[in-house]
């Protein structure tokens, strides 16, 4: 299972990496798509760019999924 925290560090390297790696594209249904765009219209969210909002809800569910592995 992936060990992922967040920090400061982690989301500096993330970016490094993710300038290395090549780009992936996923479909999103329309309601996760919306709900994204309500978060950048909120003060903690609004100077990010949509991938950014992206990584970081992909990283808090992969650690989620990670607790919820642990607790077990």
């Amino acid at each position: 299972m992936l060990n992922i925290k967040y920090t400061s560090d982690a989301m500096e390297v993330g970016i490094m990496k993710c300038k290395m790696e090549s780009r992936r594209t996923i479909s999103l249904p329309d309601n996760l798509e919306n709900a994204i765009i309500r978060l950048r219209q909120t003060d903690e969210y609004c100077r990010l760019s949509y991938s950014e909002i992206l990584r970081r809800l992909v990283i808090a569910g992969l650690d989620s999924v990670d607790k919820r592995d642990e607790a077990r």
